[in-house]
């Protein structure tokens, strides 16, 4: 696989789900073996509302709220993702959270109550047909 095209492609599935939400605050985990793909994309989103992190243990959402939730006491409006890349084309998981009605809850509670898509991007390929 071509780790120019990964880039390319995971960068613009980002950035669409960006572009599609409300959200004043993104926490961003990127699941990947392929280290330069994640600099790029700390590089790309580097602002103060997207955060891009690369927690290789969180890959559910569940867990990964469970990491941050103590950096998100100051938020409000935030929108949590799951970026993997690894099936040959970006998948999103992502969870729309207004921080003030949940945060009594249990870290699986409030995953529930938010508003939760996944999102598939287009498979990156350079004319090979898996």
């Amino acid at each position: 696989m071509n780790i120019e095209l990964e880039k390319v492609g995971v960068k613009t599935a980002i950035e669409h789900c960006l572009t599609n939400s409300d959200a004043s605050h993104f926490m961003i985990n990127i699941v990947s073996s392929h280290p330069p793909l994640i600099e790029y994309l700390k590089a790309a989103f580097a602002s103060e509302s997207v955060h891009i992190l690369a927690c290789a243990d969180s890959i559910n959402m569940k867990h990964f709220f469970g990491v941050i939730r103590t950096e998100l006491q100051e938020k409000s409006d935030v929108q949590l993702m799951i970026v993997s890349h690894e099936l040959g084309w970006p998948i999103i998981e992502s969870c729309h959270l207004n921080f003030n009605t949940v945060k009594a809850m249990s870290d699986q509670n409030t995953i529930y109550a938010g508003d939760n898509t996944i999102y598939h991007g287009q498979p990156f390929y350079d004319g090979d047909v898996f």
